[in-house]
Parts: structure tokens; C-alpha cells; sequence
């Protein structure tokens, strides 16, 4: 971290969607449009293990907080929990139908929140499979999630530029955060010379336009 010098480079057979470093061990975990989690030795940049399983590209990984458990979410909506000692995967989730593109573990290691291409935030019991929560709000697809420290909140970042916090023993949504846009309020209501998709254009910017009834 002090020089910037390139210590290793990793190679696997396609492009890489997620990486993780293990918490307890000098290990990297990889994945992408193989379908295949790659196990890195940092110190020596030998691929220590593959995991096969996912029939699909693999978008998220995450180890739990003990390094002995790897979770991977792909393209076709499972999450996958593998032991991380023998390779073996212990459980499949069927989360979504569509792609999970992060997932995060608690910080005691108990559960899994997960957020991809069906716009709701899951959170799964590590022990049981079965889903504990599933939190709606969002109208696209989720790109991140994330949990507070203490467990007691879980953060998610949306296609609608919000981050939302959540409290996960109630699922309520406690707050809603998002920047002012570059155009944010701006009145647009009755400018000519603006073509429709130049309209369209600004209102995602944050430009309004009030339609007289």
C-alpha cells in the first residue's frame, strides 16, 4: 500500500464480476463469466482451489466473518454457500429470478442479505436457508448492501440513485438518502426549443416539469 507497486497478478480463464479477500487467511476469492469461483493464494498467486456449481455467471462473493464459509450470488438468481476448508457447497438459495449482483453477511455470521435485478433486499438464515426478511421500496434493480456494524441496520443502493437504511428486526425503512441532482428543482415547465428526449434527459437530472390539467 506504501509504493503502489504490482505485487501479484491472478489470472483466471474470464472476466472477473467479484472479488474478496479472506478475512483470516492470505486468500482471494474471485468469480465471473466462468461460472467458477477461484481460491488464490496471495503469496504465491497459485490457484488453490475451483468451486463448480453455478450454471450461470457468478456477480457477488462474500466470505463470512470467520473465513470458514464463502457465499457466491449469479446471473440466475441463486446464492450459493460453500465450505470453504473442502470446497463443498452446502446450500443453494433460490433468492430471485434474476441476477444477485451483492451480498453481505452479518456481522455475527447468522445471516445473508442479499440485492440484484427483482428491486427487493433479502436477508436469509445462514442455518436454516430460509428467508427471514425480504424488504420492498425500490422499482429497479439493487447494486449494493450493507451492514451496520452493530447488525442492528442494513444499508442498500438502488438503479433509482437513493440509498435506503433499513432496520432489519422490523424492516422498516428509517431514511432515504440521496444527492441533489445536477439540474435538482430546476422549473422547465413551458421552455421551448427543448426536444422531448432533451426533456427526458434533464427530468433525470432532476429538472421538473408540471403539466397544467
Amino acid at each position: 500500500m506504501q509504493t503502489g507497486q504490482c505485487l501479484q497478478q491472478l489470472q483466471s480463464d474470464a472476466w472477473v464480476m467479484a472479488i474478496a479477500p479472506s478475512p483470516v487467511e492470505n486468500i482471494l476469492a474471485s468469480g465471473g463469466a466462468d461460472c467458477t469461483i477461484w481460491l488464490f493464494d496471495l503469496e504465491t498467486g497459485e490457484c488453490l482451489k475451483r468451486l463448480k456449481g453455478h450454471p450461470c455467471w457468478i456477480w457477488s462473493i462474500a466470505w463470512s466473518p470467520d473465513g470458514q464459509m464463502l457465499a457466491t450470488g449469479s446471473e440466475d438468481g441463486t446464492i450459493r454457500l460453500w465450505d470453504a476448508q473442502t470446497g463443498d457447497c452446502l446450500n443453494v438459495l433460490q433468492a430471485s429470478q434474476m441476477r444477485i449482483f451483492s451480498i453481505a453477511w452479518s456481522p455475527d455470521g447468522q445471516r445473508l442479505a442479499a440485492g440484484g435485478g427483482d428491486s427487493a433486499v433479502q436477508i436469509w438464515d445462514v442455518n436454516t436457508g430460509e428467508r427471514w426478511q425480504r424488504f420492498e421500496g425500490y422499482t429497479n434493480s439493487l447494486w449494493a448492501v450493507a451492514w451496520q456494524p452493530a447488525g442492528h441496520l442494513l444499508a442498500s443502493s438502488g438503479n433509482d440513485d437513493t440509498i435506503r437504511i433499513w432496520e432489519v428486526d422490523t424492516g422498516k425503512c428509517l431514511k432515504i438518502l440521496q444527492a441533489d441532482r445536477p439540474y435538482e428543482g430546476m422549473n422547465i415547465t413551458g421552455v421551448m426549443g427543448l426536444t422531448q428526449a432533451q426533456k427526458a434527459a434533464l427530468k433525470a437530472l432532476g429538472a421538473v416539469e408540471r403539466i397544467s390539467n
